[in-house]
């Protein structure tokens, strides 16, 4: 017998407030001493910053995924 999975979508309007809400939380280097950054992955936390809010009018999942949308 199969089991339907369960799917929710969560709206990303959310994500500048979760944002300022780490930066003052102080939980960046937390973030940053448990997920070590290499030479493709440098200042991961400030490059999504930059991302979200340098175009605010393009939809989130061209900023962050951009391989999901080239067809």
């Amino acid at each position: 017998m199969a089991i339907e999975p369960i799917i929710t979508n969560e709206g990303v309007d959310d994500i500048p407030i979760l944002l300022t809400q780490i930066e003052r939380m102080d939980v960046q280097p937390l973030i940053d001493k448990h997920f070590s950054t290499h030479g493709n992955w440098q200042d991961n936390f400030q490059k999504v910053k930059r991302q979200y809010f340098a175009r605010p009018s393009q939809p989130v999942l061209t900023r962050f995924m951009p391989h999901l949308c080239n067809a």
